[in-house]
Order: structure tokens, then C-alpha cells, then sequence
């Protein structure tokens, strides 16, 4: 079964499968204003829904898969669902149980046509919970058809509020995906020819039925709301980041690790265009890491600065060890001029004198390339 709960469900087998490859598989680059055919240059490169780590996967993608870059930022590649690449991934529709009918059926019951615009989640390739799949990644229209993978009913109160149709879907080319950027390479040209965004992996979709749901007639709908709002879902990833912002006080955490978060926190001011209080809480978050890491930074600085003074120090009493020890001179002192052998009264001698006492140990005769200034 692709998921583990009780709410009723008709199981599609091939869904099984294409669930399960999802489950087992387990830098920067220039973009053109039009986007560009870029390669996959790792296995298990995860798709995720959101550009960071924190964000759920959709799946996975194989090195020498093609997909299609539309933009990038802080390190991560905006890429459309189309291609092999995603032919294995899936996203979730929803609207109420008690209400009109939302998605128009084919007869065979393959395939729908919405009757109202809403917007696509993405399934979570890693969770058996359909809260977990919380992240929209797309709005297909009203009057747009999808193929449908499998179809759930949700009783009220689990996991949202009202009972829901729940289909799961085959994504189409109006939803997106991020990737790591330092796992792809530009394409070719022979492999830009090659690409055919049209193709999928030759999966083959069985019949859908619906169970617990009476049908009534179609009825066009403004709106169809999905629970739990934007508002909401802002919310409580703003919640689960601060999480982990608070579990690194008190540590020395690494760059990396505080790079990510303040990634995170710059993603949620893009998202919260539409409230301003949690924009600004989130880009003095980012804003207090990027202080953080210029601490961590300059820190590391000196203590290489540190290592490399001590070296250096150590260095300079081994070479006076082996001068004050070695065979090959007759003793070791400072060269300074001699105030009675100055060469006027006297002969000119250069006096080696002990550096701690200024004793004189001995003089010696001047020679060519021998002088103090």
C-alpha cells in the first residue's frame, strides 16, 4: 500500500510501484531568460519541493536524467515537472466531501477535468502521512485535465477539518521542482536534441475508481479553499525552522549548517510577500545568522592565524637549538660593532656578544661582505 492509515482508499497497483521506486531510490550556473536543458550529474539527486534541505522530496533523479532549468537562487535550480525525470512523481488535489463535485471523471475514470481552479501539493516521497505533503507547487486551472494515479475520501477531523476527496495525480507541467545546483551540468548538444519533454517512463496507468463519494451534478465554483491556508502553512514552517534555530544556541554549529538555516529564512521573506510581520522576523533571522557566520568566519581566522604564529615560533627555537648545539662554528652571539676596536685608535674587530647579558664572547676580523649597520 503507498500509504500506512486508515482512512478509506482504493489502491491503485501501479501507484504501489511508482510510490516505492520513489521510496528505494532514496555552484552556480548560468540560466537563459528561456531556460536551459541541464544534466544530472549525481544519483539519488533528490527533487524537492522548496530550494533547501528542509524541504520534503518528491522524488529522485538519476545521473545523465535531463531537466528543464527555468531560474536558480541561493544555490538551488527551478526546474518545470516535465520529461522521464518526473514521470515517476505525484502531487495531491483536495476539495470537500460535502459540497459539489470539483473534478469532472471520465468515464473510465482515469483521467478528470476541474471544474475549479486549486492548487497542487506535492506528495511526499518519504512520508505515509498526507499532512506531510503540505507544499503547493503549482495552480492547474479550471477546465484543465489531469490523469489520475489514485483517489482517497478523508473522514472529517483526519487529518483536516472536513472530510475531503483526496486525488493523487500525475504532475503536469504547470508545477515546479528545486534542485541542488551543484549536481547538474549544462547539457550538450547532442543531448538538448535528444531531450523530449513529452516523454515519460513508459508507466502505465490503471483504472481509478471512486469509493464513498455520491456522485452529483457538475457545478461551476469561484473557488475551491484548500485547509489548511497559506497563512497557516507559512506559519508552521516558520515554526519548524525556528526549531531548528533554536536547537543550535549555546553550539558552535558550522557554516554549513548555519548557511542552510539563514537559506531557509531568506526563502520564507520571498514566500511572505503577503505578511509583512513575518517577512521582517524572517530577515532578521537571516540577517542575525549572516552575523553568526562573519563571527565563525573571523574566529577560524585567527586561530589559522594562531597556528601559523606558534609554528613559526617553534620553528626559530629549533634553529637556534641546532646553532646553539651544532659542530660547525665556534660560538653563537649577536655581531656589533667594538667601541675600542674601532678602527681608529685601535684595529677594526667586530665583537659577538651574548644576546641576554650583552657580554663579550670573542672578536673577529672583518671580511669582505662582513659588516653592521
Amino acid at each position: 500500500m503507498p500509504y500506512a492509515h486508515p482512512h478509506t482508499h482504493q489502491s491503485n497497483p501501479i501507484l504501489t510501484t511508482v510510490i516505492a521506486a520513489i521510496a528505494v531510490a532514496g555552484g552556480s550556473l548560468a540560466i537563459a531568460d528561456t531556460g536551459d536543458v541541464m544534466i544530472v550529474t549525481q544519483d539519488d539527486t533528490v527533487l524537492r519541493v522548496g530550494g533547501a534541505d528542509a524541504f520534503y522530496p518528491i522524488g529522485y533523479a538519476s545521473a545523465g536524467d535531463s531537466v528543464h532549468v527555468i531560474g536558480a537562487r541561493y544555490g538551488w535550480a527551478h526546474v518545470i515537472t516535465e520529461g522521464p525525470t518526473f514521470s515517476q512523481a505525484a502531487g495531491i488535489i483536495r476539495y470537500p466531501i460535502e459540497g459539489p463535485v470539483a473534478v469532472e471523471m471520465t468515464d473510465d475514470m482515469t483521467s478528470g477535468t476541474l471544474v475549479a481552479s486549486m492548487p497542487i501539493f506535492g506528495l511526499n516521497a518519504t512520508a505515509t502521512d498526507l499532512r506531510q505533503s503540505w507544499r503547493p507547487i503549482g495552480q492547474i486551472d479550471a477546465g484543465e485535465e489531469v490523469l489520475m494515479l489514485d483517489t482517497w475520501t478523508t473522514e472529517a477531523g483526519n487529518p483536516w477539518r472536513e472530510g475531503s476527496v483526496v486525488h493523487v495525480i500525475s504532475l503536469p507541467k504547470a508545477t515546479r521542482a528545486w534542485i541542488n545546483m551543484a549536481n547538474l551540468r549544462p547539457a550538450t548538444g547532442e543531448e538538448i536534441a535528444a531531450w523530449d519533454p513529452d516523454a515519460t517512463s513508459g508507466v502505465t496507468i490503471e483504472p481509478v475508481v471512486l469509493v464513498n463519494v455520491i456522485p452529483v451534478e457538475p457545478v461551476v465554483i469561484q473557488e475551491v479553499v484548500a485547509e489548511p491556508d497559506p497563512g497557516e502553512q507559512l506559519l508552521a514552517h516558520l515554526e519548524e525552522v525556528d526549531a531548528k534555530m533554536n536547537a543550535i544556541k549555546g553550539m558552535t554549529p558550522s557554516l554549513a549548517v548555519m548557511g542552510d538555516l539563514r537559506t531557509q529564512y531568506l526563502m520564507l521573506v520571498d514566500d511572505a510577500t503577503k505578511y509583512r510581520h513575518v517577512a521582517a522576523y524572517a530577515r532578521s533571522r537571516a540577517d542575525q545568522l549572516s552575523i553568526m557566520q562573519s563571527i565563525l568566519q573571523t574566529q577560524s581566522e585567527i586561530e589559522s592565524i594562531n597556528k601559523s604564529i606558534s609554528h613559526t615560533a617553534t620553528e626559530a627555537r629549533e634553529r637556534i637549538l641546532a646553532l646553539e648545539t651544532g659542530g660547525h662554528h665556534i660560538a653563537t652571539g649577536r655581531l656589533a660593532r667594538s667601541r675600542v676596536y674601532s678602527g681608529q685608535d685601535q684595529p677594526l674587530l667586530f665583537r659577538v656578544e651574548d644576546p641576554r647579558s650583552a657580554r663579550t664572547i670573542m672578536y673577529i676580523r672583518p671580511v669582505d661582505g662582513l659588516d653592521v649597520e
